[in-house]
């Protein structure tokens, strides 16, 4: 079958099909252009068959496959070579590093999502915190009231309810804004876990405060803080779904830190970032074999494939960008320390963001 399509190809773009113009963008050809050199288009002009769709349909397939291959063989065998020969120029013999990263991170938290199950962690915490609290007979209590008198008990504590929650509001206006939000998110907090009100307008009614920007943000934020609570697992699925792309927040910037260090190597900021795509890459691969290897063995090799990142790390600046082992050693020490403090500052960032817009 391949020497057919093999052949079937080399028939399609035989000589005698070969044009002067391009079919596509009309560009001047010679007889002797296999393909356009101004938009790509193969130079033929035999008329496309049923088999001609499926062969290049196939073709397209090996290719991307055969590229795929080669792109994982060396990243995962041959540390910095990826990188130092896609700069170099072969960009059509490996997948693009900012698109392949993407597709692995992605497929990595999918894995992970569907591995991972919170709610027995969530039940486990609930019933941990039924058990330790102590029983109370407040069934016994509630029969002993009489219904008519605990209506009246209830509305007695929903007004003096109001008007603490509204006297603290007026005070929560005084001081800086970081402190004012922090105050009125955690009043409207207090006042959300007693009623169950899910609009400014109504809330702005109930205390009778003003409409601004400031007041609708902390109901907001204070609104999704009871959905976190009320809702962990949810919200953590939010999380992950997000993760794949807050790594291109974070990389960019610590990019900043390794062409710095690396200001008298001949890379440019872009050389860096491809090889800190690429390590990143590998990275997730190791995770993503881990997640496979407990799914079938039930075994956590977390901890090995840390380490092996770790050597690779070092492995790949070493023949990257050609350097002794004790400056190799130095310079990866102080980078490791940079990722690790933008990486927690940007889940920090993550987090914070996405209560704010959850």
């Amino acid at each position: 079958m391949k020497l057919t399509l093999k052949k079937r190809h080399q028939e399609r773009y035989a000589l005698k099909y070969r044009g002067t113009n391009c079919l596509n963008c009309a560009h001047p050809l010679d007889i002797s252009d296999k393909y356009c050199p101004n938009c790509s288009q193969a130079n033929t002009t035999k008329k496309l068959t049923l088999s001609d769709f499926f062969d290049e349909f196939f073709a397209s397939i090996i290719s991307y496959d055969s590229r795929l291959l080669r792109t994982l063989s060396s990243l995962l065998f041959y540390p910095g070579k990826i990188t130092k020969e896609y700069i170099a120029g072969k960009k059509i013999s490996y997948t693009n590093p900012f698109r392949f990263l993407l597709s692995v991170s992605i497929i990595y938290f999918i894995l992970l999502s569907y591995q991972s199950d919170f709610s027995e962690v969530f039940n486990l915490e609930e019933a941990q915190i039924a058990a330790a609290t102590p029983k109370s007979n407040t069934s016994k209590v509630s029969n002993a009231i009489d219904l008519n008198d605990s209506k009246g008990i209830q509305n007695e504590i929903s007004r003096r309810t109001k008007a603490t929650i509204s006297r603290d509001f007026k005070e929560a206006n005084d001081g800086i804004l970081i402190k004012r939000v922090l105050e009125k998110t955690e009043v409207f907090y207090e006042f959300l876990a007693q009623e169950t009100l899910t609009t400014f307008t109504v809330v702005k009614n109930k205390l009778t405060i003003p409409s601004t920007l400031e007041n609708q943000f902390t109901f907001r934020l204070a609104l999704n803080l009871h959905k976190l609570k009320n809702e962990p697992q949810q919200f953590y699925k939010v999380i992950l779904g997000k993760l794949p792309f807050f790594i291109f927040f974070y990389l960019p910037v610590f990019t900043l830190f390794v062409w710095i260090i690396y200001i008298r190597k001949p890379y440019s900021y872009t050389d860096h970032l491809v090889f800190s795509f690429h390590n990143q890459t590998l990275l997730f691969l190791l995770l993503i074999i881990s997640l496979l290897f407990k799914s079938v063995f039930n075994f956590n090799i977390n901890g090995l494939s840390f380490l092996l990142f770790c050597g690779y790390l070092f492995m790949a600046m070493r023949n990257f960008y050609q350097q002794g082992k004790l400056k190799t050693f130095v310079k990866y020490m102080f980078l490791n320390g940079i990722f690790m403090i933008l990486i927690s500052f940007s889940l920090v960032l993550l987090l914070v963001g996405s209560i704010i817009t959850y």
